[in-house]
Protein backbone atom coordinates (compact mmCIF):
# COMPACT_ATOMS: atom_id res chain seq x y z
CA UNK A 1 0.00 0.00 0.00
CA UNK A 2 1.43 3.26 -0.88
CA UNK A 3 1.37 6.78 0.83
CA UNK A 4 -2.30 8.77 1.96
CA UNK A 5 -1.91 12.77 0.58
CA UNK A 6 -3.06 14.80 3.50
CA UNK A 7 -5.09 16.82 1.32
CA UNK A 8 -7.40 13.75 0.17
CA UNK A 9 -8.56 13.22 3.14
CA UNK A 10 -11.94 14.27 4.97
CA UNK A 11 -12.08 15.47 8.01
CA UNK A 12 -13.04 12.74 9.87
CA UNK A 13 -10.31 10.16 8.47
CA UNK A 14 -7.71 12.46 10.71
CA UNK A 15 -9.40 10.69 13.82
CA UNK A 16 -7.98 7.48 12.60
CA UNK A 17 -4.58 8.55 11.16
CA UNK A 18 -3.89 9.87 15.12
CA UNK A 19 -5.12 6.32 16.53
CA UNK A 20 -2.94 4.93 13.66
CA UNK A 21 0.03 6.66 14.95
CA UNK A 22 0.59 8.14 11.74
CA UNK A 23 3.90 9.95 10.55
CA UNK A 24 3.10 13.02 8.34
CA UNK A 25 5.64 14.05 5.57
CA UNK A 26 6.15 17.40 4.22
CA UNK A 27 8.31 18.12 1.10
CA UNK A 28 10.44 21.48 1.05
CA UNK A 29 11.57 22.58 -2.06
CA UNK A 30 12.32 26.07 -4.17
CA UNK A 31 10.86 27.98 -7.07
CA UNK A 32 14.17 29.22 -8.57
CA UNK A 33 16.52 29.09 -11.03
CA UNK A 34 18.47 25.91 -12.20
CA UNK A 35 20.01 27.95 -15.77
CA UNK A 36 18.42 27.92 -18.97
CA UNK A 37 18.11 24.28 -19.86
CA UNK A 38 15.69 23.52 -16.26
CA UNK A 39 12.80 24.50 -15.26
CA UNK A 40 12.11 27.04 -11.82
CA UNK A 41 10.36 23.84 -10.66
CA UNK A 42 13.36 21.40 -10.48
CA UNK A 43 13.76 21.23 -6.66
CA UNK A 44 9.85 20.60 -6.04
CA UNK A 45 10.21 18.14 -8.72
CA UNK A 46 13.65 16.39 -7.37
CA UNK A 47 11.90 16.68 -3.17
CA UNK A 48 8.59 15.32 -4.17
CA UNK A 49 10.27 12.26 -6.14
CA UNK A 50 12.58 11.70 -3.41
CA UNK A 51 9.73 11.59 -0.64
CA UNK A 52 7.06 9.04 -3.27
CA UNK A 53 10.02 6.90 -3.88
CA UNK A 54 11.06 6.57 -0.13
CA UNK A 55 7.26 6.71 0.98
CA UNK A 56 6.52 3.44 -1.45
CA UNK A 57 9.67 1.56 0.55
CA UNK A 58 9.56 2.24 3.53
CA UNK A 59 7.79 -0.22 6.09
CA UNK A 60 3.93 -1.15 5.52
CA UNK A 61 3.81 -0.78 9.34
CA UNK A 62 4.91 2.84 9.45
CA UNK A 63 1.51 5.02 7.85
CA UNK A 64 2.62 7.76 5.82
CA UNK A 65 0.52 10.93 5.15
CA UNK A 66 2.10 13.17 2.44
CA UNK A 67 1.44 17.04 3.08
CA UNK A 68 1.23 19.32 0.03
CA UNK A 69 4.33 20.23 -1.04
CA UNK A 70 5.90 23.92 -0.04
CA UNK A 71 7.19 24.54 -2.96
CA UNK A 72 8.47 28.11 -2.08
CA UNK A 73 11.42 28.29 0.11
CA UNK A 74 13.92 30.87 0.97
CA UNK A 75 16.08 31.77 -2.37
CA UNK A 76 17.31 35.29 -1.78
CA UNK A 77 20.49 34.42 -3.66
CA UNK A 78 18.29 33.83 -6.58
CA UNK A 79 16.12 37.34 -6.64
CA UNK A 80 17.95 38.38 -9.82
CA UNK A 81 16.46 35.84 -11.98
CA UNK A 82 13.17 36.05 -13.10
CA UNK A 83 10.75 33.19 -12.20
CA UNK A 84 12.16 32.89 -8.49
CA UNK A 85 9.45 32.60 -5.69
CA UNK A 86 11.34 33.27 -1.95
CA UNK A 87 10.07 33.71 0.88
CA UNK A 88 11.94 35.54 3.83
CA UNK A 89 13.48 33.16 6.38
CA UNK A 90 11.92 34.49 9.09
CA UNK A 91 8.43 33.79 7.51
CA UNK A 92 9.45 30.36 6.23
CA UNK A 93 10.57 29.59 9.94
CA UNK A 94 6.54 31.06 10.75
CA UNK A 95 5.03 28.81 8.04
CA UNK A 96 7.18 25.99 9.33
CA UNK A 97 6.08 26.17 12.95
CA UNK A 98 2.62 27.00 12.20
CA UNK A 99 2.47 23.80 10.04
CA UNK A 100 3.81 21.75 12.70
CA UNK A 101 1.14 23.20 14.89
CA UNK A 102 -1.63 22.16 12.42
CA UNK A 103 -0.03 18.52 12.18
CA UNK A 104 -0.38 18.42 15.85
CA UNK A 105 -3.87 19.60 16.08
CA UNK A 106 -4.33 17.20 13.48
CA UNK A 107 -3.91 14.18 15.61
CA UNK A 108 -0.23 13.36 14.41
CA UNK A 109 2.59 13.30 16.93
CA UNK A 110 5.21 13.34 14.25
CA UNK A 111 6.40 14.80 11.21
CA UNK A 112 9.35 14.65 8.56
CA UNK A 113 10.66 17.07 6.61
CA UNK A 114 11.94 16.58 3.81
CA UNK A 115 14.14 19.53 2.16
CA UNK A 116 15.47 19.44 -1.81
CA UNK A 117 17.30 22.78 -1.70
CA UNK A 118 19.78 24.06 0.33
CA UNK A 119 18.65 27.81 1.17
CA UNK A 120 15.98 26.16 3.07
CA UNK A 121 18.36 23.91 5.38
CA UNK A 122 19.37 27.02 7.79
CA UNK A 123 15.65 27.65 8.42
CA UNK A 124 14.79 23.66 9.10
CA UNK A 125 17.19 23.15 11.63
CA UNK A 126 15.87 26.35 13.45
CA UNK A 127 12.00 24.52 13.24
CA UNK A 128 13.07 21.24 13.87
Amino acid sequence: MGPTRWDELTTGAFNDWARRDGVAVLTLAAIEQHGPHLPVSTDRVIGEGIVEAASRAAASDVPLLLLPTLAVGTSPEHQAYAGTLTLDPATLETTLFDIGASVARAGLRRLVIVNSHGGNRAVVDVAA
